[in-house]
């Protein structure tokens, strides 16, 4: 049962959910199945206490002690557990995320003065809420559609509000595409696909000097549409774009949507290293900064072990050690506990390494053994730079030729093998660079610079420099 959607699910919740889970499907109103609320209390009693997954067939003696076990019997109980668990999450999220529903249910019980109270108290509901995300003035229109419908029954010849629910409705449309766009762009990097966002031009060009854009969604979404697309004043709509999510409107925006704009930002800022501009460097620190601060860079209190070495990687790259070693310590127990110690061994062996500690950065590469074809690819790459720096030539060689074959392997690591295979061209080239020759060594300089994919562009740099 450890595989089971039902085990899996259940232990997503927290312990406050699961009391109310526990309370939900002890009541007759959703629940009239005396064995499923046996089934539940034997559940929780031998397995979700202990956090262990059940076992059927102790279950199943317990619950039908004089029957022979029968395990269709068991994953019935199972099935109807679980879609009352999928109903207690509907019912947990109503109230938040429909507060058109009760007046649309006064509407159309034909009750005008309950449809009016319960409208003015959505409305007022709503604008106390400083978030001010798409689903806001989705929830807006919404409820303005509701005052139309209320309001046209009963006099059709007056004003109605058909100018307000289209502002709403303009403006939900306007993030809900833009976010869509900006998505769309950001994925192109990674993996190669043609994504048609229909109208997006039209909406463009409707929004230029439009005030709409005071709006700090729409503001948002369009300038990082802007930066990730490349226009020419690039650094001009990404500083607008800070300035937005830095300052005091930051509380206008719901984590998720935050989340999603940070990741947006972060992957462009890494984008333009590896095309070789450090520009974006020092706002992309700070990015990460802010979303560690905000808990924005964590998913259900865990930070991702992705996460974790990119941010080292950043904070290496600054030459910030001391605070990437106090990064390190500090997050290290926020990493899920099967990944925890070989992300911390592999980030603290690239520190050592950027200390100089070279026999202390192979020591910790020692206790790294990752399945993920980049992480792989991370930890080979530190393994070639410190045979090279430590003149271990022929390893470094094996090494090269066994990267090179790993690289051409893999075939989903879209950009990235461009720019290991351009890494180890360049190194190649490095290692039969004869000593003294000037000039030889500036001409491969200018042709790495020139390369628009390298992986280690810096460090190659740096080697021909010494």
């Amino acid at each position: 049962m450890k595989n089971s959607k039902l085990w899996q699910a259940l232990e997503t919740l927290s312990s406050e959910e699961q009391q109310r889970f526990g309370l939900f499907v002890q009541s007759p109103y959703f629940n009239s199945q005396p064995m499923v609320t046996a089934f539940f209390e034997a559940f929780v009693k031998h397995c979700w206490k202990k956090g262990l997954p059940p076992d059927k067939a102790a279950l199943h003696q317990q619950l039908y002690p004089a029957l022979p076990y029968d395990d269709h019997r068991i994953r019935l109980l199972m099935s109807k557990l679980f879609k009352l668990l999928e109903v207690f999450w509907k019912v947990e999220k109503s109230d938040t995320e429909m507060p058109w529903s009760v007046p649309q249910t006064y509407r159309q019980r034909q009750l005008p003065k309950h449809f009016e109270q319960a409208l003015c108290r959505s409305q007022r509901q709503l604008s106390n809420s400083p978030e001010r995300s798409s689903r806001y003035f989705l929830d807006q229109y919404l409820l303005a559609d509701e005052a139309y419908r209320q309001r046209a029954q009963q006099k059709r010849t007056s004003s109605l509000n058909l100018h307000e629910a289209d502002q709403y409705l303009n403006i939900f449309y306007c993030i809900a595409k833009l976010r869509q766009a900006c998505l769309a762009k950001s994925h192109q990097f990674v993996f190669p696909t043609d994504y048609e966002i229909a109208l997006l031009e039209e909406l463009l060009q409707h929004l230029r000097g439009n005030p709409l854009l005071q709006e700090p969604a729409v503001a948002a979404y369009y300038h990082s549409y802007h930066y990730l697309h490349g226009s020419a004043d690039a650094a001009r709509h990404f500083d607008a774009f800070l300035d937005l999510i830095s300052g005091p409107k930051l509380a206008v925006f719901p984590a998720e949507e935050l989340q999603d704009m940070f990741l947006l930002a972060l992957n462009f800022c890494t984008r333009q290293y590896n095309l070789g501009s450090s520009a974006y460097l020092q706002a992309q620190l700070q990015l990460y900064k802010l979303g560690l601060e905000k808990g924005l860079l964590l998913q259900q209190g865990q930070l991702s072990p992705f996460t974790y070495r990119n941010i080292t990687t950043l904070g290496l790259i600054l030459e910030d050690y001391e605070w990437v070693d106090n990064f390190l310590e500090h997050y290290r127990a926020a990493m899920p506990v099967n990944r925890a110690d070989q992300m911390y061994h592999f980030c603290k062996a690239r520190l050592e390494y950027a200390k100089g500690r070279y026999g202390a950065a192979l020591q910790r590469l020692n206790e790294v053994h990752f399945g993920e074809p980049l992480l792989q690819l991370s930890v080979r790459t530190v393994r070639l730079k410190l045979f090279y720096e430590t003149g271990a030539f022929d390893v470094l060689e094996a090494r090269m030729h066994a990267l090179e074959k790993f690289i051409r392997r893999k075939k989903a690591l879209s950009y990235h093998r461009e720019n290991y295979l351009n890494l180890l061209h360049f190194l190649r080239q490095l290692q039969e660079l004869p000593p003294g020759e000037k000039n030889a060594r500036e001409a491969l300089a200018d042709e790495i610079k020139a390369c628009p994919n390298v992986a280690e562009r810096t460090w190659l740099l740096r080697q021909l420099s010494t």
